[in-house]
């Protein structure tokens, strides 16, 4: 699994797969939401 660069990781935000460069990510299986 990679976290892209200047990703924004909510507090409590389950990571289940990579992570593009730049977005917000959110939720429990978390998603891009900006």
């Amino acid at each position: 699994m990679e976290i892209g660069r200047y990703a924004l990781i909510g507090v409590g935000a389950v990571i289940l797969r990579d992570v593009d460069p730049h977005p917000l990510v959110l939720g429990n299986s978390a998603r891009a939401i900006g």
